[in-house]
């Protein structure tokens, strides 16, 4: 029987294998479906023994316990044959040269505290501690495969990058060009896109591809390496060819996502995602790399209080203070903290016309600016 490991490490070739020659790729391909395939019959054969052995418990005293270990089994067995048939669809779809811009409504976010902690730059190959009772993990590391890349640590425009990519896959899109996740990005269409514009997004791109994610999960399951996932924070392919976008035919680059995003899947698994207007991120400000970084910044913190204040049902004013803002955004000189005030008030007034926020007032200390308090 394969495991879970080995099937990982067989998506990772498809990737690696993307400018192999064809006939050589196809087999790839075929072989990867082929395990993928097995592994879920495997699984199916192996969840009828345990529905066998749940029937027989069923009529023996004080077997709760036992039954709940192998129900807890039994389900996480469904989740990985449901992703496993997702997996085979995206596959199925790989080669595809058509694409459909659907227009997008909603934004998809998440409020964990893991993506939050590996998005604030955090050097690879150290082990952090998630510093949040109510997070799903206890540690996280990041590694990867490419040594360039220990030097480019992930920030929270990557994080907006990420959950660009996460909005669109909800969507229904497997094969996405650059400007469909710009648009996701800004939440508006631009016509012309700069150039540097779409750079900066392939690179961000290359950098989660090439990063691999090691997550220590809290839940006690029924096999301890089951609470240590590891996978790339996004298997894709890099493709730039001919696609017939809504009915044009044209060259562009397009982002083949081949896996649901771990973070993402975590997220909706845990409760941690939220379902957003796209309204929130048309904010009326430059799309430049500095200002989406930003703006991610402040979609996160509020999705993070207005969780709290649903737990907690408190509708006071909840305080945000600027030297934990200047130090996640890297804000480090007078220049750059002024500049990250300014689109933060750009940002609170529009989300204030939207009705995002009901209002919002800004505090200062010794004729310093102290804190941000936002009512919802």
């Amino acid at each position: 029987m394969f495991t879970a490991r080995e099937l990982l490490n067989n998506l990772d070739e498809i990737v690696s294998y993307q400018n192999i020659h064809k006939k050589e790729y196809e087999k790839v391909i075929k072989g990867f479906k082929n395990r993928l395939t097995n592994f879920s019959d495997e699984l199916e054969q192996f969840d009828y023994k345990i529905e066998k052995i749940i029937h027989d418990f069923s009529n023996i005293d004080n077997a709760e316990e036992g039954i709940n270990y192998l129900l807890d089994i039994h389900k996480e067995h469904k989740t990985w044959r449901k992703r496993i048939v997702q997996t085979l669809n995206i596959i199925d779809n790989i080669e595809s040269t058509s694409i459909n811009t659907n227009r997008v409504n909603e934004i998809i976010s998440s409020n964990d505290a893991v993506s939050e902690r590996i998005f604030k730059e955090i050097n690879f190959f150290e082990k952090y501690r998630i510093e949040n009772k109510k997070s799903f993990a206890d540690y996280v590391i990041l590694s990867s495969k490419e040594h360039l890349i220990s030097s480019e640590k992930l920030n929270f425009y990557d994080l907006a990058v990420y959950r660009a990519i996460c909005t669109l896959f909800e969507h229904g899109h497997q094969l996405m060009t650059y400007k469909m996740i710009l648009h996701s990005l800004s939440g508006s269409k631009t016509k012309t896109p700069k150039q540097s514009q779409l750079n900066d997004i392939e690179k961000s791109v290359v950098k989660m591809k090439n990063a691999m994610i090691t997550i220590y999960l809290k839940e006690n399951s029924y096999n301890n390496e089951n609470n240590i996932l590891r996978e790339k924070l996004l298997y894709v392919q890099i493709d730039r060819n001919d696609y017939t976008i809504n009915g044009n035919k044209s060259t562009t680059r397009v982002v083949k996502l081949l896996r649901e995003p771990i973070l993402f899947r975590l997220a909706k698994k845990y409760l941690k995602a939220d379902t957003m207007s796209i309204d929130i991120i048309k904010v009326p400000i430059s799309s430049t790399k500095a200002n989406i970084e930003i703006k991610e910044y402040m979609i996160r913190k509020m999705a993070r209080l207005i969780s709290n204040s649903r737990e907690t049902d408190d509708s006071r004013y909840k305080n945000i203070f600027f030297e934990s803002i200047y130090n996640d955004l890297k804000a480090n000189n007078a220049s750059r903290k002024k500049k990250v005030r300014e689109v933060i008030l750009k940002i609170l007034h529009y989300w204030i016309e939207v009705k995002y926020i009901k209002s919002f007032y800004i505090t200062r200390k010794n004729h310093i600016y102290n804190s941000i308090n936002i009512k919802f």
